[in-house]
């Protein structure tokens, strides 16, 4: 009952730390992924919303004991995530995270499902640069950066009676993590530019197993077009993670085989804004990607998400 609620409640992301337990592999997942936060609506404006993200990856597990053959499996993950941001102060801007990860894993027939609360973030950002609100500028700059952390509230021990939690098949990674950000966004007229930075800095759980820090870098371009009561927002880019090695064992720092990479992502979205709300879907595709020693292979990535926005100023635009 708690996993249709949660379900029909919320349409978008926040991505999963899970793995593969044949190779231990951490890419096998969302791990690999910084916090991402995209195109905020409108400047100034409190929001709550919800959104939804759904990937898939293929894993080739390497022979074991010297064996000749390789295992194939499909990893499927969703999340859903309650999020939303408040203005204290108007420089100042509070996010908050509350995911909830799905993971399926279907190999040589077999199905494998956990799923459950994930781990809570909070952030706080801080308005460096802001001359959107000036009509004198034709070129509009906003800066913006902040620090977080992120709770270990989702369970990390899950597993069979017959055997250890894996670390990466968890919806919680059991520990405190560190958040760093900053987006610069730059407008003229109708077009803009959006940047942003993330990184994560992991420390090691109460089962001594630490995630590489994950670092995600985003560019995009978008345009703002107004038809009647509807606006539209479509955009146009690039992303790219990268995750360090994990450990085992911590503080022996004794690095986990087959974990850590990078890819490169295009991506595409489009955002639509009505009265007080906003709705989007964007979509990401693989150019390039490096996890596993090449093991894993991740596939096209689809996100939605819905956002009821309030305290709106008039006349106040992205």
């Amino acid at each position: 009952m708690r996993v249709k609620i949660i379900k029909y409640l919320t349409l978008v992301f926040w991505l999963i730390c899970l793995k593969d337990p044949a190779v231990a592999c951490d890419v096998c997942g969302c791990s690999v992924g910084g916090n991402y936060l995209g195109i905020l609506p409108q400047y100034r404006q409190h929001f709550i919303g919800v959104r939804y993200d759904y990937q898939s990856f293929t894993s080739e597990h390497p022979p074991l004991f010297g064996g000749d053959d390789r295992i194939v499996s499909s990893e499927y993950f969703q999340t859903e995530e309650i999020w939303g941001r408040f203005y204290p102060h108007p420089r100042v801007q509070v996010f908050a995270f509350i995911p909830f990860h799905q993971y399926k894993k279907t190999e040589d027939g077999v199905t494998t499902l956990n799923e459950g609360l994930g781990d809570v973030s909070v952030l706080v950002n801080y308005v460096l640069i802001n001359s959107g609100d000036s009509i004198k500028n034709s070129v509009k700059h906003r800066l913006q950066f902040g620090g977080g952390i992120k709770l270990p509230t989702g369970r990390n021990n899950m597993g069979s009676e017959n055997e250890d939690p894996i670390a990466n098949l968890q919806p919680g990674t059991g520990s405190y993590d560190f958040l760093f950000n900053a987006i610069y966004t730059i407008r003229y007229k109708k077009f803009g530019l959006n940047n942003e930075f993330s990184y994560r800095i992991n420390t090691a759980s109460n089962r001594d197993y630490k995630f590489g820090n994950r670092v995600n870098i985003a560019s995009q371009v978008f345009y703002w077009q107004n038809l009647g009561g509807l606006t539209f927002l479509p955009q146009a880019g690039f992303r790219y993670e990268y995750a360090d090695m994990d450990y085992i064992n911590y503080p022996q720092k004794e690095l986990q085989d087959l974990s850590g990479g990078s890819r490169y992502l295009a991506t595409a979205a489009l955002d639509l804004y009505i009265g007080s709300f906003s709705a989007g879907v964007s979509w990401t595709k693989p150019v390039y990607q490096d996890f596993a020693s090449g093991n894993i292979k991740s596939h096209d990535q689809w996100s939605l998400k819905l956002i009821y926005l309030f305290n709106k100023r008039k006349n106040e635009s992205n």
